[in-house]
Formats: C-alpha cells, sequence, structure tokens
C-alpha cells in the first residue's frame, strides 16, 4: 500500500485483485457529523453530498502533489468509475461480550475504527480461542468468563491504537502537515537505523499467535 499524506487526511493506494490487475484508493478524513435527528438518513444526505464533485474536490486536495507519483494519482481519480461514501463506526470499549448461552465475538463485542487494519483479525482470534476454550469441556460460563479476560486487554489495547492512528487523518494545515511528514520520516528512519523493536514499533503487537496463549 501506498500512502500520500494531505491537508484534508490521508490518501491510501492499492491493488486489490490477486492478479494486481485492479487498484483501488481511498481517502481517510474528518467529516462533520449529521444534523439530522435520524442518523441513517443523515448519514445518506451526508453521502450525496460528499460524493458529488467529489473528484473535483480530491484534485485540489492533491494539488500540491508532485511528480510522477502525483501524476499517477491524479490520472487514477479521473479515471474512477465508482465513489463510495462510508462512515466509520466503533463500540466503546469495557461493554459486556456475554450473558448466559451468548457470547459476542467480532464487530458484534468490539467493532473499531480500521486504522490499525486489525477489525478482522480480531474476529479471527476470538473464534480461535473460543474453540480452544470450548475443547477443555468448561461449562459456558467459565470459558466465556476465560475469554472474557484473555481477550479483553488485547482488544482494548488494538483499540486504542486504531484510534490513535486516526488523529494522523485529522484535517490540519500546512504546517501541520508538513510536522506530520517530519514525524513519520523521523520515525521510520531511526526504526530501520535502531531496530524496530528499540523504537516500540507496532509490529510486534501485531505478530500474535492465538494458538500460544496460555489457557
Amino acid at each position: 500500500m501506498n500512502v500520500t499524506m494531505n491537508q484534508e487526511g490521508m490518501f491510501g493506494v492499492m491493488t486489490c485483485t490477486a492478479s494486481d490487475d485492479e487498484i483501488q484508493w481511498f481517502l481517510s478524513k474528518e467529516v462533520p457529523l449529521p444534523d439530522s435527528e435520524d442518523a441513517r438518513n443523515g448519514w445518506e444526505l451526508h453521502r450525496r453530498e460528499e460524493v458529488e464533485g467529489f473528484k473535483t474536490q480530491l484534485h485540489k486536495t492533491l494539488e500540491d502533489a508532485g511528480g510522477e507519483w502525483g501524476d499517477n494519482l491524479r490520472e487514477l481519480i479521473d479515471n474512477t468509475r465508482a465513489v463510495k461514501f462510508y462512515p466509520i463506526y466503533k463500540l466503546p470499549t469495557g461493554g459486556r461480550w456475554y450473558k448466559g448461552r451468548t457470547l459476542l465475538l467480532g464487530d458484534a463485542a468490539h467493532a473499531m475504527p480500521p486504522h490499525a487494519g486489525q477489525g478482522v483479525s480480531m474476529a479471527f482470534e476470538d473464534a480461535f480461542l473460543l474453540a480452544r476454550l470450548l475443547e477443555k469441556e468448561l461449562s459456558l460460563g467459565d470459558a466465556f468468563k476465560q475469554f472474557d479476560d484473555i481477550r479483553r486487554p488485547r482488544v482494548e489495547d488494538i483499540a486504542n491504537r486504531s484510534s490513535g492512528n486516526a488523529k494522523m487523518r485529522r484535517k490540519t494545515g500546512p504546517w501541520g502537515l508538513w510536522l506530520k511528514e517530519m514525524g513519520l520520516w523521523l520515525f521510520m528512519q531511526g526504526a530501520w537505523a535502531f531496530g524496530m523493536d528499540r523504537w516500540g514499533s507496532e509490529t510486534q503487537q501485531m505478530v500474535y499467535d492465538i494458538d500460544e496463549v496460555n489457557i
């Protein structure tokens, strides 16, 4: 994935097929909440407003992207056939995950912003851990409690990281954008020069094997 920071947020480009013959892109940015009391209808109106004239707005957003890469981005936008608008939802941490014979997994229990790229991974980890616990022939109450005790700290940590990453997508001015770019550049230079682990990289937190967790 290639990422271009801009004053509106973050523009990302990646291939989306195994053969790399199709490209998808996204713009992650802040938008105001709808004024409508009916949130769903409010977002529908917001969606239409965002999509109409979106290519023109995006060209303006990326007008400072120079060189061949900037030209490639503008060509990509011009060749885009469809634009979709998706609001981001999340659940507050600390909610209840189980009651009686019912246990919530994945987004049903802990939907989080996509800015850490771990939402699906959290659901898979939930499922694999639950399968391991059920193999122990515990009562459902004991299995669910142990599941909660094991999963909650990790899920909340990833959710907090995701929310923290979202701050990089907030609208900013020229100096704010410069500071973001310089901060990211310095981090990457230091991380590669001195080792990702020493810089507290999130990589180690993402490399996680649920089958290795002691139950």
